[in-house]
């Protein structure tokens, strides 16, 4: 990382033996960009059509849930693996879920990720990462 001058390196002033490590400009250039990868996804995600953007949010949290619930992937920060998650029957019919922490209802392909208000799955409740259809 100091190479690549994300970065720099410096010896301590009270004790020369342990250095100071501080993020360059470059650096915390790259961790924003990081930090906000999905923007780019959000962009070309909002030209699709409303049956479009239902289908990939559909395959892609099932495809999420289910790399979690294998423990392939470390916890995946979404609505199928919430605890506020619940889609009843009426629900999935008319294509929707409501997140009980937001207390709203909403369109199934407005599932969401990484989403801030996540709490994890009791791990004795059933997965849910076959609900959708």
């Amino acid at each position: 990382m100091e190479r690549k001058k994300l970065i720099s390196k410096k010896v301590s002033s009270s004790d020369r033996r342990s250095y100071n490590i501080v993020i360059t400009t470059k650096g915390e250039s790259l961790a924003e960009r990081a930090l906000n990868w999905h923007n780019g996804i959000l962009n070309e995600f909002g030209k699709f059509s409303h049956q479009e953007k239902k289908q990939t949010m559909i395959l892609l949290m099932k495809m999420i849930a289910c790399l979690h619930d294998a423990k392939i992937i470390p916890l995946g920060r979404v609505c199928l693996t919430c605890e506020n998650f619940f889609q009843d029957t009426y629900l999935k019919i008319k294509d929707m879920y409501e997140c009980r922490f937001l207390e709203t209802i909403r369109a199934t392909w407005e599932l969401s990720i990484n989403c801030k208000e996540y709490v994890p799955r009791v791990s004795s409740r059933k997965p849910l990462s076959g609900t959708l259809s």
